[in-house]
């Protein structure tokens, strides 16, 4: 079992004027900057994102992080002529560590930040904490400023943030359903998805409710029904699931995709 170090690492980069910050290491081989496209379009959007380099031997977390993982934190309170951020998370990977399931990134990856901005000539600030594993696991607090108009389009980051999201989940466009039905199932300890999209990899189907909500395990496919079941793994009281809506994340050949569902009560 991996231990936890309680010490958080507290960095801090100086405000830049360009579209990237210098890297900061925040544990050992582990570097992150943020990165923007350098520039503000006519609707008031730029794009930035956070570039993590890390072996590929280490992780750090989805925004649902699983059962034994660290959930990131952004805080963007402090930026000036930003009015709203979204942060668009990369299809994860499963991790098991024992019995335990956490969903992770490992080696290099970005994290694309949608910025909506009021004023071209502010700065977007950023305080972050990530958790970052390998043997140990490290609590790692990181800030940033970044101007958010360089006046010139930064064409390699615009190229690393473009691929990152291609990389993201997008809604479920397709002309046939991604399922037919969600449910709890009658013991109450897994909900089931019937009917799954022939396009859709019953392999890669992740089901959540948010940081906050009960972890969902792996899927596992139903001998003699078009079934996948994902068992529930830190909830006791399951019926409380019902009418509950969830996040359905999944590959195709074409990329990932999610779609919002409701969990149907309980037959026998």
């Amino acid at each position: 079992m991996r231990s936890i170090v309680s010490l958080i690492f507290l960095l801090s980069a100086a405000p830049v004027i360009g579209a990237e910050t210098p890297w900061v290491e925040i544990a050992p081989a582990v570097e992150v900057r943020l990165i923007s496209d350098g520039n503000v379009d006519s609707e008031g959007k730029t794009w930035a994102g956070l570039e993590l380099k890390m072996p590929p031997t280490t992780n750090t977390y989805w925004r649902v992080p699983g059962q034994a993982g660290f959930a990131a934190q952004f805080d963007f309170g402090k930026s000036e002529g930003v009015t709203d951020v979204a942060v668009h998370w990369p299809y994860p990977e499963r991790k098991r560590i024992g019995s335990l399931l956490d969903y992770v990134y490992h080696g290099d990856v970005i994290l694309p930040f949608e910025v909506d901005v009021s004023d071209p000539s502010g700065t977007l600030k950023l305080d972050a904490v990530l958790g970052i594993c390998e043997e140990i696991c490290i609590p790692a607090q990181v800030n940033f400023e970044l101007d958010l108009n360089t006046h010139q389009a930064d064409r390699a980051n615009a190229s690393r943030l473009k691929q990152a999201l291609a990389d993201v989940p997008i809604a479920w466009d397709q002309d046939s359903p991604a399922y037919g039905a969600l449910g709890l199932n009658a013991d109450g300890k897994s909900v089931w998805v019937r009917d799954l999209s022939a396009e859709i990899d019953p392999d890669s189907v992740i089901i959540d409710m948010g940081p906050s909500g009960p972890v969902f395990g792996a899927p596992q496919k139903s001998l003699g029904e078009p079934l996948v079941l994902l068992p529930i793994l830190n909830k006791t009281d399951n019926s409380a699931l019902e009418g509950q809506t969830v996040e359905i994340t999944f590959m195709t050949d074409q990329g990932a995709y999610a779609v919002r569902g409701m969990i149907e009560p309980a037959t026998d």
